[in-house]
């Protein structure tokens, strides 16, 4: 289920689109726009289990529950990325892995993605 996800998400960006995710589990109060980046350099704003204060830690673990993808170049190859590693995976350590290939592109990219 979730490499259906992630290929549908991958559609959804390469014709330009950004967009939203949340788990089915959320429920919006208030306009989720309104608290998101507005810097266009953000590509990817992404939930957290626990955050310490700075944005760029390696020690906030990132939780794919929510998280909002700005279309572009970057990220169209991070989804890439992300869906090729369902041929290289066992279930057992999918999400692991994908929250490390997001989680290392987050704090180690110069251009934020």
């Amino acid at each position: 289920m979730m490499w259906r996800r992630t290929l549908f998400l991958s559609d959804v960006i390469k014709p330009g689109y950004s967009f939203i995710f949340t788990d089915r589990d959320v429920m919006w109060l208030r306009n989720p726009f309104a608290i998101l980046s507005p810097d266009e350099a953000e590509d990817v704003q992404i939930s957290c289990n626990r955050f310490n204060g700075k944005q760029r830690s390696n020690i906030n673990p990132i939780d794919t529950g929510f998280y909002f993808i700005r279309s572009n170049n970057r990220t169209i190859a991070l989804f890439n990325t992300w869906y090729t590693m369902k041929d290289n995976t066992n279930y057992t350590y999918m999400v692991k892995e994908c929250k490390d290939i997001i989680h290392f592109s987050i704090i180690n990219s110069s251009n934020h993605v």
